[in-house]
């Protein structure tokens, strides 16, 4: 069985430090697609509230003992509510919004709420949170953005997310403070609906390479 303490999926998304996102519009594709992160050595999905499919989705997925579900794009306490129910081992949203955040305390359920300013990162912290989504990164300037919060917020750590992929990944994490990099890159829409899982299997031991090549030069 999956340890479902707060603690311990904190510890395993920062070991993993990739957070792949995706909308699923097949529930039949759900299953193959956990394997298909688990065989790529990313045992961990987000599923985004983009779809009327999200919460049976995220049922499913939570079945898979190998992976850690996240449920993604989540606006309110009822979506929280829902995706929880549906088995969600933690909760991410675009933006911050306390009361989302507090429910989530108060259930030991790590949530990790969007920011782009230092006012809202500020607010983050003061609701009792360390570590937070930078959404949309390469939108709200990335890597140079990060580098400027880090002063003001040595002791917050990022999951940015929004306009990474394979060939910008590696300058966010070489970032001692990026907690995981979150996107759609690992999860190819074109692969999954052809039903080439290997081509994703590939595309995560490609990044999860770099996580490694990264890991070893902050030793």
């Amino acid at each position: 069985m999956k340890e479902k303490s707060s603690k311990a999926i904190i510890d395993r998304m920062s070991q993993i430090r990739l957070l792949p996102l995706v909308t699923i519009s097949d529930l039949e594709q759900v299953l193959p697609l956990c394997s298909a992160l688990c065989s790529g050595e990313v045992p961990i999905i987000e599923i985004a509230f983009r779809s009327s499919l999200a919460e049976k989705a995220i049922a499913m997925a939570s079945q898979e003992t190998e992976i850690t579900v996240g449920a993604g794009t989540v606006l309110s306490v009822e979506q929280a509510k829902e995706a929880v129910n549906a088995g969600a081992d933690f909760i991410v949203s675009p933006c911050l919004i306390p009361q989302l955040v507090e429910y989530c305390i108060d259930k030991d359920i790590p949530v990790f709420p969007g920011v782009s300013t230092p006012t809202e990162t500020h607010q983050a912290l003061k609701l009792g949170l360390s570590i937070l989504k930078f959404f949309p990164a390469e939108d709200f300037g990335g890597v140079k953005t990060l580098r400027s919060f880090n002063g003001p917020f040595p002791d917050v750590r990022f999951i940015p997310s929004g306009g990474i992929d394979k060939n910008n990944l590696k300058s966010y994490l070489e970032l001692p403070y990026i907690f995981s990099c979150s996107g759609s890159w690992l999860i190819d829409n074109n692969a999954m609906n052809q039903g080439n899982y290997n081509a994703i299997v590939q595309t995560c031991r490609e990044s999860l390479s770099l996580v490694k090549q990264t890991k070893e030069n902050h030793s």
